[in-house]
């Protein structure tokens, strides 16, 4: 997918904000889920399958509520840990309020969950577009103003693959510090906007090393806020073994 195209998405994603619910009733979803699918499409050549977060454990992180993740998630990361023969990095807590819940997931093109097409030069890549609080700073808005869109990635790549998987900004991230997750040193890197690939393009990036395997959780816009979700979301982070 091109640079233009993923940011053309951003773009729909934003718009979808400012629609009426009775014009999504009338016929806007399906566009909506296009948009997204495309946002998303690094990730999966087939079909994105619907997860359900669970909701009986809830926190806030700097005004942002995060839930515990459902069965769905976990049974996935266990599929992917099982098709890539390593560990993945799977989530313990996601945002709670995706703007279409059922980006988190791929059923490949053989209309298998984690099928092919799933898993990019070995990668494991899950990711959510959210809707903060007000305050909060997302996707910059289509006229260059803040938006309380989110984006999150959480992935894992082989080191030497990062850049092949779509992954990360290798050539012009920029070292900004250091955070301890799950007993590692991980460094925080800015991506530019507009890089390629665009998967993290504009992204705060938490990222580390452990085992020969690149991990990250990442979100759009550096922010204090977004830098408070990501070790959050990272130090809940369970990796999951191949079996």
């Amino acid at each position: 997918m091109s640079l233009t195209s993923q940011n053309d998405s951003k773009n729909l994603i934003l718009r979808r904000n400012r629609v009426p619910d009775q014009e999504v009733r009338s016929g806007m979803r399906p566009l909506i889920v296009v948009a997204i699918i495309s946002l998303i499409a690094y990730s999966c050549t087939g079909e994105p399958t619907l997860p359900v977060h669970a909701t009986v454990h809830s926190s806030q992180v700097a005004g942002v509520q995060l839930v515990e993740v459902g069965t769905d998630i976990r049974n996935y990361c266990q599929i992917a840990a099982n098709q890539l023969g390593r560990p993945v990095p799977c989530p313990s807590l996601l945002p709670a309020h995706p703007i279409v819940p059922n980006t988190e997931l791929c059923t490949g093109r053989d209309q298998r969950l984690g099928g092919p097409g799933c898993f990019r030069a070995g990668a494991f890549l899950m990711q959510e577009v959210f809707r903060g609080p007000v305050t909060y700073i997302g996707i910059a808005d289509t006229d260059g103003s803040t938006s309380n869109i989110g984006h999150l990635n959480i992935w894992s790549s082989p080191e030497g693959h990062v850049h092949a998987a779509g992954l990360g900004c290798v050539d012009r991230g920029r070292m900004v510090g250091t955070a301890e997750v799950l007993g590692h040193s991980a460094v925080w890197i800015t991506c530019p906007e507009n890089t390629n690939p665009p998967q993290d393009s504009g992204h705060i990036m938490l990222q580390w090393t452990e085992d020969g395997t690149v991990y990250a959780v990442t979100l759009h816009t550096d922010t204090q806020v977004n830098r408070e979700l990501a070790v959050a979301i990272a130090r809940n982070l369970e990796l999951v073994t191949d079996r």
